[in-house]
């Protein structure tokens, strides 16, 4: 399997496909609804947070330089509906960044990084899937 390939798959799995480990992202998020979040508002804000990280990936893939503020990193929810259609377009986004990326392009820096795209991908699934763990706790 070719790296690009292999990257995709990761992130689809962790996203809304069927990882090895339980639950994707996703799937933990199926039935939370506004009165949920009232119980229990981190899940939103995770769910903020982890879209802006993906956000941030992206845009350093693009070759943005920036600083991520505490705005940026941990920016104020929205109405849940929003936030999870701004999850899917950021995550959306991604694959088809990965997908367009030669793979030669996969160990070359990021933008103002010293991580290469291929680590900043993989990262986005690392980061996903540990705040998916939170979030299925926060659930219970």
């Amino acid at each position: 399997m070719h790296r690009i390939d292999s990257l995709l798959k990761e992130l689809q799995d962790a996203y809304d496909g069927e990882p090895w480990y339980g639950d994707s992202l996703r799937r933990t998020l199926d039935g939370v609804d506004e009165s949920r979040l009232r119980e229990r508002p981190r899940i939103a804000e995770l769910v903020a947070h982890i879209t802006s990280w993906i956000e941030i990936t992206n845009r350093r893939l693009d070759g943005e330089i920036f600083e991520v503020t505490e705005d940026v990193n941990f920016r104020t929810p929205g109405a849940w509906s929003d936030d999870l259609a701004r999850l899917d377009k950021a995550h959306r986004a991604l694959l088809d960044r990965v997908a367009k990326l030669p793979e030669a392009d996969l160990d070359r820096q990021i933008a103002g990084k010293r991580q290469t795209a291929e680590s900043a991908i993989r990262g986005v699934v690392q980061h996903n899937i540990y705040h998916q763990g939170q979030i299925a706790l926060l659930r219970k």
